[in-house]
């Protein structure tokens, strides 16, 4: 009986469990981590930045609490440099191409959707 155990349970690791097997909802769950998202910015590439845009910003702001930036590609602080929360941002939007919202969970880039132009868009970029 043993090898017959030790084959099925190989067999499972190899390949995973058929689809014959289903599991009863609610049985086993699991998920994987969330981040969560702290801020969102669009960085813009010397253009009017679209109404749909200002617009999904500022409510994502006000309903979920989210940071929102409308940055241009080329923002420096007093100093002339880079202020450091649109580093990363900033790399990820112009790797990406610009105009482009970047959604950050703290330093990680979570999602970068180029050109949005619609509220909806901006919306649909947040989990």
């Amino acid at each position: 009986m043993k090898p017959v155990l030790l084959l099925l349970a190989g067999l499972f690791v190899a390949f995973g469990v058929p689809d014959s097997l289903s599991v009863p909802s609610g049985w086993w769950h699991v998920s994987a981590p969330v981040s969560q998202v702290t801020a969102v910015f669009y960085v813009g590439d010397s253009t009017v930045v679209p109404t749909g845009v200002r617009v999904g910003m500022s409510r994502l702001s006000k309903e979920k609490d989210i940071l929102a930036f409308l940055i241009d590609k080329d923002v420096v602080d007093g100093d002339g440099e880079v202020p450091e929360q649109c580093r990363v941002p900033l790399e990820a939007a112009k790797k990406n191409g610009l105009p482009a919202l970047v959604v950050m969970g703290g330093e990680t880039v979570l999602r970068v959707v180029k050109a949005p132009v619609t509220e909806l868009e901006v919306w649909s970029a947040v989990p």
